[in-house]
């Protein structure tokens, strides 16, 4: 049976961590709103659309400041119970350390579980409704799929077609641009092996360039080792065009690093974000771990102010540590596995250390 005890730092945390995601979510939504409101009003999109694309994005943020909600959530519930002398009485009744983390352990893991769920279920759903509606209504590109796999671009008098497509490198690989005239026939056809963005636009290398013999004659055909094309699409629009892997389950980008790598492309990007998909949601439980041990470290609070500094210092540092392992992933200096679960283990082993000290 929970005690008295338990249910009352229950109580808190839920309270503090609803008031932490409500306030981040006014916040997110109206800056938002003024940063992106000029785009709706050119694009024509009504109340209704725009309200749907404000609230397709809200699970995304919501499930990246989950953790920090959290973290803020144990150091406001652990300051004040440290400011009211709370803490202090209990520790001289015989309660210890570890009997008042408890709660934040169990709910820690909670939060975990339910945040890997709720970003392998709902988020990409929602964010891939979100990026259709801006693609699509406010950008008014008509693209077939959203994937880095196969994209189709439909322009005027053109169809593009990209085997693989590279975000962080921004490059394009397997590229076929097919030039039509007014009749829909074909005039001109472009095979490039890969394609980089510059400052000039879209520079393409190892390219076959096929333009058709009026009346049925032979082709002219010509090989250019660069050439410069006028792509209606650029690094910034492939962010939304291409489904990231955020807007991917666990499964889905499973399947997305085999088919990749059948068609004899690196997936080492993909395979460190997979692991990151089952490594991110621990950080609810760690980051309450090394929170809850840096507030219990004293015998009283310093307030909620205090509370929120070192909220956000600590996530920062785990952001830091976090964003610096992918990149070396990402990089190939560091295995997918050790890049997504290196700075885990090493926040999960301070927040041991603290507690041990406070205890």
């Amino acid at each position: 049976m929970m005690s008295t005890i338990h249910r009352y730092i229950y109580k808190d945390l839920a309270r503090y961590l609803l008031m932490v995601l409500a306030v981040v979510a006014v916040l997110y939504l109206v800056v938002d709103f003024f940063e992106k409101a000029d785009r709706f009003v050119k694009a024509g999109l009504g109340a209704g659309r725009t309200l749907a694309f404000f609230s397709y994005n809200l699970p995304f943020v919501m499930g990246q400041i989950a953790p920090v909600g959290f973290l803020l959530a144990v150091l406001i519930t652990f300051g004040l119970m440290g400011r009211n002398n709370e803490i202090v009485a209990l520790k001289s009744g015989g309660v210890s350390v570890f009997y008042l983390m408890r709660p934040v352990l169990w709910l820690g893991i909670c939060m975990s579980v339910g945040l890997f769920l709720f970003k392998d279920a709902v988020v990409p759903v929602t964010l891939s409704q979100a990026n259709r509606i801006w693609v699509q209504e406010v950008k008014k590109k008509q693209l077939d799929r959203l994937r880095t796999q196969n994209i189709w671009l439909k322009e005027r008098g053109r169809i593009l077609h990209v085997s693989h497509y590279k975000p962080r490198q921004q490059t394009i690989h397997g590229v076929t641009i097919n030039d039509l005239d007014r009749d829909f026939r074909l005039v001109r056809r472009l095979d490039a092996d890969r394609g980089t963005f510059t400052e000039t636009g879209w520079e393409l290398s190892d390219v076959l360039d096929q333009q058709m013999g009026k009346g049925g004659g032979d082709p002219l055909v010509r090989y250019h080792e660069r050439l410069h094309v006028d792509i209606d699409l650029d690094p910034d629009d492939f962010k939304h065009v291409v489904r990231s892997n955020d807007e991917m389950s666990f499964r889905t980008l499973q399947a997305d690093i085999a088919a990749i790598e059948a068609d004899g492309f690196d997936a080492r990007i993909q395979k460190v974000d997979l692991h990151a998909k089952v490594s991110f949601p621990l950080i609810c439980l760690i980051l309450a771990l090394v929170g809850g041990g840096i507030s219990l470290r004293g015998n009283r609070g310093e307030g909620i102010f205090a509370g929120i500094l070192v909220a956000i210092g600590i996530a920062f540092c785990y952001w830091f540590c976090h964003s610096i392992c992918l990149s070396l992933g990402y990089g190939g200096v560091l295995p997918p596995l050790a890049a997504a679960w290196a700075t885990n283990i090493v926040f999960f082993c301070v927040g041991l250390f603290v507690l041990m000290r406070v205890e």
